[in-house]
């Protein structure tokens, strides 16, 4: 270069030189110093390790064989290491630096600089930045700027060296190494085998191709590292805790990257599976459908676009499920979950507090877990319960509701609560929910209805059917099943339906005792039911305090209110008979009754109040008091039981049976047959105007 040039090229040993002094001298190893004046320009021993510093003016120094120090300060100098391992400070102004052979380091400084690394793997080093640095090796022209200052040119550079800053470091299609330093950096390996130290600060490491190691640092973090894989082409699998202390992440080649102190996770648009540890992990999946599995601490699992699956792990985890239909699983918990998508709270049975935003399902674990669904009405639920005896309730669209594997008390569906009632089958594994939606149950044993009117059916299990308010109709089917209406709420009660039931299969169902025999010879529980239907069979149904609607349906049933004149007004129908009729039977009442079956208004009088309805009632049971039984034109059976009854058959023909003591029998039109019983009986014809023989 131009200016005078001190040559120690042939010297015999390392030359130190510093050219910034005010008398500078060249120091030797093992000879005398020599003292220079006017020398702008020093190439030191060639053999040897020289450390030479330029001074405020335009320099030219050079290095030899061996490893060189050589710092330019001011001026543009021209810096040349030649070999070795060398390390280049061009200082201020715009410098030209050039490594020559071996792993060199360049330091640019201030103004646009030119770095040339040569042969070798060489460093470009912006260590001193406190602005950020923005550098890519892999453009067609590679350049470095730094935020505040110039742009350096890069040429034959392998590995960079961020500030202190939030600095963007690129590389290329070689191997190579970038060190990101203090601040929120960006490090992007692109191809081959790359190193990637973030150092200080939350960073974001890109691998690209090739076995990578990415090492986030520990220091200064508020977020966590991130391995960021969003460009990749292919599905990746990524574990954060291997056991080993590192993570790991591989795609379908043979590349293996090696993950230190990473804490967060990006994945790539492909399927993918990323797998957490004990620390707060931010894992996103990226498009198409991913798996992210969030382990111990407190984290959050972003599925992004595609159908996700999210296993959160202990801690307070926060669910982002993003488009399409999501799954949260707690499959493996063993604690009670509870989850409602509605409000987007949930906890995990492990004390953690867990937030769902976007998701769409949810499959629980073995324990005994409450899952709830949205209010969307274009947003179907699938919840899965798992082990354990679940509650699932869905939104009001479209649900899949699916109870696993039950425990002891079995799975239920609780519908959610609005004006309309529900229609719920579990034979047909159908239901209609409050708010219109057409929902699928599988494996639920047990239906809560609304406050509403609803229908429930059972199945072959042991159901419990919970009306809730409304007037709600039970249906048991095979199994021992508890049905139980709900308190309160009603207008005309809750009604436990048998009308499944066909000729032969005979009904044995009280009221009173909570109990009831089905057509299957199975127990059923009744609690809180009003009303009750029976089937084609010969049925008794027995009602309680209550004002019961006792419908006998087909056969020749018997139907009992409750007791006494004031222990509800009963409805009693029996419905199509069959060969005998349908009875109404007193016999447990503890005071006499009056019966008309011929009037269709204050059929039934208990003292002196007018209590139940009879509907197509063929045959009358008295009690043990004194009865007045009638009956109307269809051929009935009236009997008297007890104490002094007065019977009246009317037309068709008759049975009375007077049973003990002093009865009154008068058959009217008809063949009737009048049967005294014990006491002193008296067959009345006063009403008839034919002869009586």
């Amino acid at each position: 270069g131009a200016g005078d040039t001190a040559d120690y090229t042939d010297a015999t040993g390392a030359v130190t030189v510093d050219l910034s002094v005010a008398s500078p001298q060249a120091l030797v190893s093992g000879e005398a110093s020599d003292t220079l004046s006017g020398i702008e320009n020093i190439d030191g021993a060639s053999g040897h390790a020289n450390t030479l510093t330029g001074s405020g003016v335009a320099n030219t120094l050079r290095g030899g064989s061996q490893d060189d120090t050589l710092t330019g300060n001011g001026g543009a100098d021209t810096l040349e290491g030649n070999g070795g391992a060398d390390t280049l400070d061009g200082g201020a102004d715009a410098d030209v630096l050039d490594g020559g052979d071996g792993n060199d380091i360049l330091k640019g400084g201030t103004g646009a600089d030119t770095l040339r690394g040569g042969a070798d793997e060489d460093t470009a080093d912006y260590s001193d930045a406190t602005t950020v640095v923005t550098a890519d090796l892999s453009a067609a022209t590679p350049q470095a700027t730094v935020t505040g200052d110039a742009t350096d040119t890069l040429d034959s550079i392998e590995n960079l060296t961020g500030g202190s800053a939030g600095d963007t470091l690129t590389g290329s299609s070689v191997a190579n190494t970038l060190t990101g330093g203090g601040g929120d950096d960006t490090l992007s390996g692109l191809g081959d085998d790359d190193t990637l130290e973030g150092g200080a600060g939350d960073d974001t490491l890109r691998g690209g191709e090739g076995s990578d190691t990415l090492d986030g640092g520990g220091t200064s973090e508020t977020n966590g590292d991130t391995a960021d894989y969003s460009t990749h082409l292919r599905s990746i699998t990524v574990d954060l805790d291997t056991g080993s202390g590192d993570g790991t992440a591989t795609d379908t080649t043979s590349d293996v990257d090696t993950l230190i102190g990473i804490e967060n996770v990006i994945g790539s648009n492909q399927n993918d599976d990323i797998t957490g540890d004990d620390n707060a992990n931010t894992l996103s999946g990226g498009d198409d459908a991913d798996t992210l599995r969030g382990e111990g601490g407190n984290d959050t699992l972003n599925g992004d676009a595609g159908d996700d699956i999210l296993f959160g792990g202990a801690g307070t985890d926060s669910f982002n499920g993003g488009a399409d239909v999501d799954t949260v699983s707690y499959d493996g918990v063993s604690q009670d979950v509870t989850v409602n998508l509605d409000t987007g709270i949930g906890n995990d049975g492990t004390g953690g507090a867990d937030t769902y935003t976007d998701v769409e399902n949810v499959i629980g674990g073995s324990g005994d877990d409450t899952l709830t669904g949205t209010d969307s009405t274009t947003v179907g639920n699938a919840l899965t319960g798992g082990a354990g005896d679940d509650t699932l309730t869905g939104g009001a669209g479209d649900d899949t509701l699916d109870g696993g594997t039950h425990g002891v008390n079995g799975d239920t569906v609780a519908f959610k609560d609005g004006t309309n009632g529900v229609t719920a089958n579990l034979s047909t594994n159908s239901a209609t929910d409050s708010e219109g939606g057409s929902d699928t149950l599988q494996n639920i044993e047990n239906l809560t209805g609304t406050s509403g009117n609803d229908s429930l059916t059972g199945d072959g299990n042991a159901n419990i059917l919970m009306g809730m308010n409304g007037d709600d109709t039970l249906v048991g089917g095979a199994g021992n099943d508890t049905l139980n209406g709900g308190e309160g709420g009603e207008t005309n009660g809750d009604t436990a339906d048998y009308s499944a039931a066909t000729a032969g299969q005979d009904l044995n169902i009280n009221l009173t005792s909570s109990t009831a025999t089905d057509q299957f010879g199975a127990t059923d529980t009744l609690q809180n039911i009003e009303n009750v239907t029976g089937g084609g069979g010969d049925d008794i149904l027995t009602g309680d305090s209550s004002a019961n609607v006792l419908t006998g349906g087909g056969g020749d049933d018997t139907l009992m209110g409750g007791t006494g004149a004031t222990t509800g007004n009963d409805t009693l129908d029996g419905g199509a008979h069959g060969a005998n009729g349908d009875t109404v039977d007193y016999s447990q009442n503890s005071t006499g009754v009056e019966v008309d079956l011929s009037v269709t208004t204050n059929q039934v009088k208990e003292g002196s109040v007018f209590t139940d309805t009879l509907l197509n009632i063929e045959n009358v049971i008295g009690t043990g008091s004194d009865d007045v039984l009638t009956g109307d034109d269809q051929a009935n059976t009236l009997t008297g039981g007890d104490r002094d009854d007065t019977l009246k058959g009317n037309g068709g023909a008759d049975i009375l049976n007077g049973g003990n003591d002093n009865d009154i029998l008068n058959g009217g039109a008809g063949a009737d047959t009048l049967n005294g019983g014990a006491g002193t009986d008296t067959a009345d014809y006063s009403d008839n105007t034919d002869d009586v023989v």
